[in-house]
């Protein structure tokens, strides 16, 4: 649900839109890319989420805040693209509260670049931009 609220959060921004090539909503993926794919492109992988405090227990369908990391990919052929995507990306994700798909986000923070895993075929260490959403589902 939450990877929805993103991928039409970053879908609905004109300013990466346009970055990325208006009408190009393929161009924005909770995928990796593939080698035939043509850049730029912008992919999102999401970390395992974490309950914040405890839920309502009278209540088992309201479980309480969701805090989940993902982390943000831009896909280019120069560097400068690479910058104008990551910035266009993070503006848009700081200046909205989504709510699709049954998904409400009660906030976002970015926390940085940071690694996030190995690929299992090369071992390279993928890199991006990680923000922390806070979310009920």
């Amino acid at each position: 649900m939450i990877e929805e609220a993103i991928k039409t959060t970053l879908r609905n921004n004109l300013a990466l839109m346009t970055l990325l090539g208006v009408g190009r909503n393929g161009a924005v993926d909770l995928l990796d890319v593939a080698q035939d794919t043509r850049a730029p492109y912008l992919t999102f992988n999401m970390g395992d989420g974490q309950r914040m405090g405890r839920g309502n227990l009278c209540n088992t369908g309201e479980l309480g805040l969701l805090a989940q990391q993902i982390l943000i990919m831009p896909w280019a052929e120069t560097a400068p693209e690479v910058k104008a995507i990551n910035d266009a990306a993070r503006a848009a994700l700081l200046a909205s509260l989504a709510s699709t798909a049954g998904a409400s986000v009660q906030s976002i923070q970015w926390t940085g670049y940071r690694p996030w895993a190995r690929e299992p075929g090369t071992n390279l260490l993928t890199r991006g931009q990680v923000f922390t959403v806070q979310h009920i589902e």
